[in-house]
Order: structure tokens, then sequence, then C-alpha cells
């Protein structure tokens, strides 16, 4: 957990990468996290709740175009023999 938005290096706490860790937090403003650049297998499971159906809707939506952009890329990059991620 960040105690700023522009520096990865000013930790509040510090959650080490355990199985069976939660780390859980009310999404502000002024809430930050982030981990420097990591080689290897990461694993994560991500919940998000929201508070309405507008929020909702716009969720879903968002969702669904980026999985869409997603799976447009994938073919495009399947067409001409470039390797994703």
């Amino acid at each position: 957990m960040l105690r700023s938005g522009t520096d990865i290096d000013d930790v509040v706490a510090e959650v080490p990468p355990l199985d069976g860790t939660l780390v859980a937090f009310r999404r502000s403003d002024n809430s930050w996290h982030g981990h420097k650049p990591f080689i290897g297998e990461r694993r994560v499971i991500q919940l998000n709740w929201v508070t309405s159906e507008r929020i909702k809707l716009y969720e879903v939506l968002r969702h669904r175009a980026s999985a869409w952009l997603k799976r447009l890329r994938g073919i495009r990059r399947q067409e001409s023999g470039i390797r994703g991620r």
C-alpha cells in the first residue's frame, strides 16, 4: 500500500505474496497500490463490488468491449505470426 500515486517506493504497508494472503481496501481518489515489475508466474484473484445498477452496467459494457478488443488483437497476432505475452 502506497502513500501516494507518484512514488512506488513510498510504502505505508507491504504485504508479502504468501498463499492465503488477502488484502482488502476501499477504493478512493487517494488509495494507491502497486508493485514493481516481476518476472515469473503471477496469480491473482480480484473481486470488485459496486453500489448501483448504473455502475454495474458500465462495468459490464467496459469488460465486454475490452474482451472483444483482446480477442481481435489475438486474432490479428495469429494472422501475422506475432506472439503475445
